[in-house]
């Protein structure tokens, strides 16, 4: 398959996914990207299997494919092109790739795509909303040099994310100092609580400062789902009892 895309913004696209790849994951085939094509529409994905994110862009392509391309080395490949366009021509059989640019010839080989873990929808949701992006960013801003770094204290390693009738409420506690934070807000009655992990705090402060207009939030009993523009984060959540704060 081949599909024409302009470097430089496929870069930008993939350096948002890259916080979730760890350096030496218990699976090795999520130390790829996965690159999901649809015609013109292309989706990435990057997962740790608790953390996911989603991102998707237009390109030049005809009909549909599925990979996982190594990233570490697409985005070193990337980082040097600059802005010009690149060439992937796919071997869906041996899930080879060819990276050709105007400076040379590039040669990959991707895995099979079957091997990456699968993403489930949510459970029954327990609350649906939609809230200014720049609002919650204020909120986690606001709380997250409070989180603890204790592992073993399972409820104090996130942030909290509390609704009631008055609107969103963000708290952390390292056991020695607590910060909250107020986003009032009117409309549907809100209810609900659940911990974000740092980790989906840390990537959200990177994301939401691009965001101009809102986020949707969606959460069930084990994870948490954000979209904003064409980017979606999924998160599994702290199973533990925040303290009465």
């Amino acid at each position: 398959m081949r599909c024409i895309i302009s470097a430089q913004a496929l870069f930008k696209n993939l350096q948002k996914l890259q916080g979730v790849i760890q350096a030496n994951p218990l699976s090795p085939i999520i130390e790829n990207f996965l690159f999901d094509i649809q015609d013109r529409n292309l989706t990435i994905l990057a997962t740790d299997l608790n953390t996911t994110l989603t991102t998707r862009m237009n390109v030049e392509a005809k009909g549909s494919m599925r990979i996982a391309v190594p990233s570490r080395f697409l985005l070193e490949t990337l980082k040097s092109l600059g802005e010009q366009p690149v060439t992937l021509n796919m071997n869906e059989t041996s899930y080879s790739i060819s990276m050709s640019t105007d400076s040379g010839e590039y040669q990959l080989l991707g895995e099979d795509p079957a091997a990456f873990p699968v993403l489930t929808g949510p459970d029954e949701l327990h609350q649906e909303f939609s809230m200014p992006a720049h609002a919650f960013l204020e909120g986690l801003n606001h709380t997250l040099f409070a989180v603890s770094t204790d592992e073993l204290r399972l409820a104090m390693v996130g942030v909290l994310v509390d609704m009631d009738t008055t609107g969103v409420h963000f708290a952390a506690t390292d056991g020695h100092k607590l910060a909250t934070h107020s986003c009032h807000m009117t409309g549907p009655n809100l209810s609900g609580k659940f911990i974000l992990p740092r980790k989906a705090v840390q990537l959200l402060r990177n994301l939401l400062p691009d965001i101009s207009g809102d986020i949707s939030l969606r959460f069930d009993n084990a994870n948490a789902y954000f979209n904003f523009g064409e980017t979606e984060l999924t998160c599994r959540l702290i199973d533990a009892r925040f303290p009465d704060y």
